[in-house]
Order: C-alpha cells, then structure tokens, then sequence
C-alpha cells in the first residue's frame, strides 16, 4: 500500500464518506452510526455503496438539481442539509521532465475510454488531444474553435510585437455536449458535466500531450475560455506561423483579430454555479512521489472535492492553520457582472519571503510594489510541475538547509491596513526540489506549482474570489 493509501484509508472521514468495498454503510457517519449534526434515526439509515469510492451523504442528484449527476450511486439525505458535493479520486505523471495530477474525463458516456486530463488551475478550459474523439461526437461540435498558446514568447514575426511567436500552442474545435469524470481508482464514472463546451484538437505542438497527458482540465476563471467564429469550422486559419527558432522548434501564433469573439464558460464553474457551492478542493499527496524514475505513474494518489465537499473532509477541517487570500484582480478590478468575465487567474499578492535560521534573517522582495498586479505573473498553477521564485531564495537555502523560507502575502490588497498572510516551507525542501528539477529561479515571475501541495491542502472559492491553503499535519 503506497502512503496515500495509508494517509487517506487510515483518516479520511468526510462527513459520512468512506472508502469501502461494495456493502451497506451507515448514511451519516459511513459506520453504521451517527455524525454529530445526524439524528440516530438518520444515523441507521443504509446506503448502498459501489465497490470503492467516496461518497456523500445527501439527496439523489438530478440534472435539475445539481449539474453532476452520478451513475450507479444512490445518495440518502442527512439532516436537511445542502448538497455535501463529491470527491474524485486523481492520478499522477511524471514524463519528460514534466509532472502532473490528472483526471480521467470522457465525451461517450460511460463506455468511453478515459482521457487522463492534466489538472490545470491556469487554464479554464478542457481540450482533448485525441483527433479521433471527433468522430463519436460530431453532431455536437458548434461553428466555434479554440487557438491557444502557452508560455513565454519565442520572438516576434517580422518584428512585430503585435506578432509574438511561441512554440507551445494547438488549435481546434468546439464542442457542446456531457462530459464525464472517471474515479481514478475505481475507473467508474463518478460525475456528468451537463452540456458544457470542450474543445477536440486538430493541431499541437508541444503541449502535455506529448509528455504522457491526453488532455487539459481547466479549472481557472472563465475568461480564459475564449473562441471565435470561424467560417466553414477551419480552425487552422487562426494560426499563423512563424518559422523555426534556433532550437528547431516549430513556432506560431494565434492570430484572431478579424474573428468574432466567443466568450465561453468555464465547465467546472458552470458545474458548480448551477449548484451554488462554487468551491474546488484540491489534495495531493506529493511526498509520495520524491525520488521516483521517470516515467512514473501512480493511481488514486490525490483528490479534488467539489462542491461543499471542499470544506468538509479531514484535510481541511484538521489543518495545522488556515492562509486566505483574495485574488488579485479581485482586489483591484471591476466588480459584479464584468469581473466575473474579465478574472482569468487564481492570482495572489506575494510581497516577500524570509528565510530564517536561528538569529538570521534574509529578506527578499519583489522587484517592485505592484510586481504581482500584472495579471498571471503571481498565481497558484497545478499545471505547472514547479515552484517559480526568486533565485536568491534558491542560493539561501543551499547555503542554509536548515533555514526555514516564510512567503508572504496580502490577504487583500484593496483593503486598508493591508493585512498580511504567510505560507511556509523548510529550506531542506527547497534544496530538493531544486536538485530534482521542480523549483524555477525566476526574476519576472511568483508561481505556487506542483510541489507545494506536499505542504498544503488548497480551496479555491469561485464566489469569494479567494484561496485557502490549508497547512497539512505533516508540515510541522
């Protein structure tokens, strides 16, 4: 049994979840008994479980009622209280100098293989890489596509600044139609998104689907799910290529300016919306993976809870301590109607780091006051496989393994006062992550990856526009 099979079978109840094999578990408190906040009563009732998974005590879902419907579960309701959401099992890959949590998702029902979709918290769309996903489907595809490119930018076409070229990038369809999510232990289907837009590639160039990934599951803000109206549904005239760079990489760049705009919503916040408990918790047991060959891959080794569930389970509610923020853009944007379409990251306002050793301190700040106010620039990203930071923090922790680095942060930048919050992490992880590959020295970006969910269970509240990162037990 790997460590999150241990962590999670050993403490994992989540108000009456449980992992079990196919029987008959009390409703409330997933033993036969009752949770507090249950009646005895409530406590006896029976629920049918499939054979292993995580389940909520609560009301049948309907398409009405809540937008992820389930398939072979049966839910009974507990104390008249709200829809308690639902947990998915996720799985882990490390290829090519790349990691990564995934889901399975599916467009075929439940018969349809699992596409394993990296989880992506900078991005808010979902995009398949396999061409032939296309021909299942077809009656579903719309008149819009999708051309999105990743990373920084390789040069300019012709010079032109309005022409940046970059070498990750794919172009393809748009599509409407139920999307399905696979537990990723059990491989059943665990949830529907109802009638929500995904895109099918017809193109790429050196996205995750060439390090082990048949997809992207974006979970950011809406506006970064944008299409266009393309006559006769050739997605390929909105890319315009560049050439080749000086590392042999094809490069191009989405150009769109004479296409109408689609403004798309992004699946996951529509899911959840619907349900009004706009709320995606994130656990990953990352330590699992440290000093693994490459290529590694691990089932079941993280969750995502979805829905009231993001509050409710043992990860949050036994955390060491709670850090809040608001979103940047939250803080200094619009408000109503078109901040709601105009929020693109899960943005945070860092404003410093301490790394301590005794009496010894050192001090590192941005390189300026509104470093971070620059949209994408400061963000929490589980698409990226590392921790981006500054390069003396790095040098710090190599001189100093047994320091101790403090980031910190404005819980809302808007705010007077400006009060502060901080995430924390020994050097000696640091040193490691560094050695292995995972922490980026950077000058121009903040970036939260991958390896700091060893540390951290995080919420992301799409009502409140905030982040909780919540401090694991095994952090102290």
């Amino acid at each position: 049994m790997h460590r999150f099979s241990a962590v999670l079978l050993g403490a994992l109840l989540i108000a009456g979840a449980a992992w079990a094999e196919e029987g008959t578990v009390g409703a409330c408190d997933g033993h036969g008994g009752a949770l507090a906040g249950c009646s005895s009563e409530e406590g006896a009732a029976l629920l049918q479980l499939p054979k292993r998974g995580v389940h909520w005590p609560r009301k049948k879902w309907t398409a009405r009622s809540w937008p992820w419907s389930h398939g072979d579960q049966w839910w009974k309701h507990c104390g008249g209280k709200k829809h308690a959401g639902l947990a998915i099992a996720t799985n882990y890959l490390h290829q090519d100098g790349f990691q990564g949590m995934s889901v399975g998702l599916g467009v075929g029902g439940a018969d349809s293989r699992p596409q394993q979709a990296l989880i992506d918290s900078g991005s808010s769309s979902i995009a398949f890489c396999d061409r032939a996903l296309a021909k299942g489907v077809a009656k579903q595809r719309t008149t819009a596509a999708q051309c999105n490119q990743y990373g920084n930018a390789d040069g300019e076409k012709d010079n032109n600044p309005n022409k940046p070229c970059f070498f990750e990038y794919f172009y393809g369809s748009v599509y409407q139609g139920d999307v399905q999510a696979f537990d990723g232990l059990d491989g059943r289907v665990a949830a529907d998104m109802k009638d929500v837009s995904y895109t099918i590639m017809d193109y790429q160039q050196h996205m995750t689907c060439e390090l082990g990934f048949q997809g992207i599951f974006g979970i950011a803000f809406g506006a970064l799910n944008y299409a266009y109206e393309v006559p006769d549904g050739n997605a390929s005239q909105m890319l315009e290529t560049c050439g080749v760079d000086v590392l042999g990489r094809e490069t191009a760049f989405c150009n769109t300016a004479s296409l109408k705009g689609v403004q798309l919503t992004s699946p996951l916040a529509q899911s959840l919306q619907a349900n009004g408990v706009n709320k995606t918790g994130i656990y990953f047991d990352y330590g699992a993976t440290a000093q693994k060959p490459e290529p590694f891959t691990m089932e079941g080794l993280g969750m995502v809870y979805i829905g009231q569930a993001a509050v409710e389970n043992e990860f949050f509610k036994h955390a060491l301590s709670l850090m809040t923020v608001t979103t940047v853009y939250r803080s200094v944007g619009e408000s109503g109607a078109q901040l709601r379409t105009q929020q693109m990251y899960w943005d945070l306002a860092w404003i410093g780091a301490v790394i301590q050793d005794g009496d010894k301190n050192i001090t590192v700040h941005p390189p300026d006051a509104n470093f971070c106010r620059q949209e994408g620039r400061c963000i929490f990203d589980t698409g990226n496989p590392s921790l981006t930071i500054p390069l003396m923090i790095v040098k710090e922790c190599l001189s100093n393994e047994h320091g101790t680095v403090t980031f910190s942060f404005l819980k809302d930048i808007a705010k007077q006062g400006q009060a502060t919050a901080s995430l924390e992490v020994p050097c000696a992880f640091i040193v490691e992550q560094y050695q292995a590959g995972w922490v980026t020295p950077s000058a121009t970006s903040f970036v939260l990856g991958m390896p700091i969910l060893q540390y951290y269970y995080v919420v992301l509240d799409d009502d409140a526009d905030t982040m909780t990162f919540a401090r694991l037990p095994q952090a102290a």
